[in-house]
């Protein structure tokens, strides 16, 4: 029993080793520089061993995606909010969202969905990924924003606004290393959602007047 475990630690180990490996690759080379053997190299490993652990460069590109950079789906969700002010809901709802997008290394996800223009299979995936990701993200905002005067699509709305938002400022990463410049960008966001919420509130408190 103590083998097969320790086998399982090992596995797993290499499996997370290849991935760094692979995302430091990603980031120098892009997606045409990410083969077997260049990330087998970086990580001091087999080819055999990323074939494996990833069968295709497809399986291994999306691996990277939802284990590395964009693991949405496996994240604790934002902090319980009820009973809190306004302002520190929408600033606990961008801190959870920057968790997302504030890895240093997300600029790789846009080489991986660039290249997956060639690649159907990857497509399907990130398009299925997104889907969930959304949904489950617009849950959490239900939860944060449960008990003011809003409905789910004005959360989907503010939520897909946030993205947006993050998503430009992560791929500032590459030219911008400066942790002030994304706490006052951060900050201004936060300051931004919360009079987009007061405007929701307005919206709807005008169409149940009417």
């Amino acid at each position: 029993m103590l083998q097969r475990r320790t086998q399982k630690v090992r596995r797993e180990t290499t499996r997370l080793e290849l991935l760094d490996a692979a995302v430091r690759v990603l980031t120098e080379a892009g997606c045409l520089g990410c083969t077997f053997a260049i990330v087998a190299k970086e990580a001091d490993r087999t080819t055999g061993a990323v074939q494996h652990h990833f069968g295709t460069k497809s399986d291994l590109l999306w691996a990277v995606l939802e284990e590395r950079l964009l693991p949405v789906l496996t994240m604790e969700p934002p902090a319980n909010q009820g009973g809190q002010p306004l302002s520190n809901r929408c600033a606990a709802f961008v801190e959870w969202g920057w968790r997302i997008f504030g890895n240093p290394a997300y600029p790789v996800v846009w080489k991986i969905i660039l290249a997956a223009r060639d690649d159907t299979l990857l497509q399907h995936r990130l398009a299925a990924w997104q889907r969930e990701a959304i949904d489950l993200a617009v849950d959490y905002g239900e939860d944060v924003f449960r008990d003011i005067a809003i409905e789910r699509r004005d959360v989907e709305a503010l939520t897909q606004f946030c993205s947006s938002q993050l998503r430009g400022l992560a791929l500032s990463w590459p030219f911008r290393h400066d942790p002030h410049f994304y706490e006052e960008q951060l900050k201004m966001l936060s300051m931004a959602l919360e009079q987009l919420v007061v405007n929701k509130i307005g919206e709807r408190s005008a169409e149940y007047r009417n």
